[in-house]
């Protein structure tokens, strides 16, 4: 055999053993490695939580801080954990969590929209949490860490519990509808008109506080009508040049009408999600009075599909927008501190009663085939108690369905950098329930409706347009929402009796 001969059987065997160390490196920076609870050169295993959420840091560097964040204090009180945290993209958020669920490797905990989050549990994918939430271990919790009902404000516990008390989520955060309003412009106004100066909170010599306006400020919905007339400009040729409530029609379907339901003291469905409320003479009424702001009171730049509301009041062409309780953050980065503005809810409309907006609260949930459950009740205490909510708040500027989040001095301290949160608390808590069964099905059914209202009002005001009246063309869209809801919980009843006959 000669010397070449010799080579190859050592060039193998070399190349195997090069190739078995590179596969075994791949396989420890793999999840597969952190599944069986083992890496190189560790001493002891750790035990793998697996969390999904949509929050990546790719669409905002704070997410990034966040979770880092996250990570290090949670492996610090479970030295024993590895917390790995998985991003998924919002909009392949819901197919792939569903298809996840049903699988062997589900994450152990997840962050669930609201839009979601029922229809989860309805197909049995989702852990009841009331054994936690009873256990001794939660009951010897100090008030600051337990996640129970009385923690919480009202409307941050609608969308995580059945009409039977079942617990299936724990909320997470606290969103609401709320107009937002440009300060300067109402200050400007303000000089010369005293219904618009006393929308502002007062200082304590008794002047209007220009960067800070009443929660409760516009009083009715004719008061609404009146601010926005006074503070829309045309130019010579009666184009509108600033608005004074800016409305968009194309895609929003009823997104437009959400909040003004809420504050005539309806809503789009029930709260058990069988049947539809916007299609009641309340409901009516809303769509009306909105449709008036636009085409009888001319307070809005000309409906056209390319416009983003966002970027109208950004730039400083509108004096008010629907907007939400997260947007301030966005408003100051996005305009560099250059608007000052405030957010309040809804005025109330003739049947409503009181200040009033749409809120939800997106929860930490538990699969059924979680593989660590009990680990993953301990990351949403962490997660969801006063402390975790505080972390939101440092990192993310995020507010906080507890009461005791709003009692604390560093809220205090937020509100004092940024009064424009100061109304955040009184916006949240007059929230009622969003639109929670089938949401995009809802929308899919009636959006071309509601867009056809927005869009041709006039006709059919008329008796020209594509229904005969206002009130015609609501209760096409609650029949069209109807039908999900009665498909939808059929369903949920067929997934009932399989569940109790296995």
């Amino acid at each position: 055999m000669d010397a070449e001969e010799r080579v190859k059987p050592i060039t193998k065997m070399l190349g195997g053993v090069v190739a078995i160390m590179v596969a075994a490196f791949l396989f420890s920076r793999s999840g597969m490695a952190r599944e069986v609870h083992t890496s190189f050169g560790a001493k002891q295993p750790r035990t793998v939580l697996r969390v999904w959420d949509w929050w990546s840091p790719s669409t905002d560097e704070k997410f990034g801080f966040y979770f880092e964040a996250v990570k290090r204090e949670f492996e610090q009180l479970h030295p024993d954990v590895e917390l790995v945290i998985q991003y998924v993209p919002f909009s392949q958020y819901e197919q792939k969590m569903a298809t996840a669920l049903v699988g062997n490797s589900p994450p152990d905990v997840f962050q669930s929209s609201v839009a979601w989050a029922e229809g989860f549990y309805d197909r049995g994918m989702l852990l009841p949490l009331n054994g936690f939430l009873a256990s001794p271990e939660s009951k010897a919790l100090l008030p600051e860490q337990r996640l129970t009902q009385d923690r919480y404000l009202e409307s941050a516990w609608k969308h995580n519990t059945t009409s039977d008390g079942t617990v299936f989520g724990i909320p997470q955060i606290l969103d609401a509808d709320c107009l937002a309003w440009n300060l300067d412009m109402l200050k400007e106004a303000a000089q010369t008109d005293p219904e618009i100066r006393s929308m502002f909170a007062q200082n304590p010599d008794g002047s209007p506080n220009y960067s800070h306006l009443k929660a409760d400020g516009v009083k009715d919905w004719e008061m609404f009508r009146r601010v926005t007339k006074k503070l829309t400009k045309r130019d010579a040729q009666g184009n509108v040049t600033q608005a004074g409530f800016v409305l968009h029609a194309h895609g929003s379907g009823s997104s437009t009408f959400l909040s003004w339901w809420a504050a005539n003291g309806t809503n789009l469905q029930n709260a058990e999600g069988t049947h539809t409320l916007f299609d009641s003479p309340e409901g009516v009424e809303a769509v009306r009075f909105v449709l008036d702001l636009y085409w009888k009171d001319n307070v809005s730049f000309p409906f056209r599909r390319q416009l983003s509301v966002d970027e109208v009041f950004n730039q400083g062409h509108s004096a008010c927008v629907a907007s939400g309780t997260w947007a301030g953050k966005y408003i100051r980065r996005n305009t560099e501190n250059k608007i000052h503005f405030d957010m309040t809810p809804y005025p109330p409309g003739p049947h409503g009663n009181g200040q009033s907006t749409i809120a939800w609260g997106n929860m930490l949930v538990i699969p059924k085939r979680a593989r660590q459950a009990k680990l993953a009740w301990e990351y949403i205490q962490f997660i969801c108690s006063k402390s975790g909510s505080l972390r939101l708040l440092k990192y993310l500027g995020q507010n906080a369905p507890r009461k005791d989040f709003y009692e604390t001095p560093e809220w205090g301290e937020e509100c004092r950098r940024y009064p424009d949160l100061i109304n955040i608390p009184a916006i949240c808590a007059s929230g009622k329930k969003r639109h929670h069964t089938q949401s995009q099905a809802v929308d899919y059914a009636s959006q071309a409706t509601f867009e056809t209202l927005l869009l041709h009002y006039p006709e059919i005001e008329q008796g020209k347009g594509a229904y005969p009246s206002v009130k015609a063309g609501v209760e096409k869209a609650g029949e069209a929402v109807n039908k999900v809801y009665e498909r939808y919980n059929r369903q949920v009843a067929e997934w009932k009796q399989r569940e109790a006959t296995r």
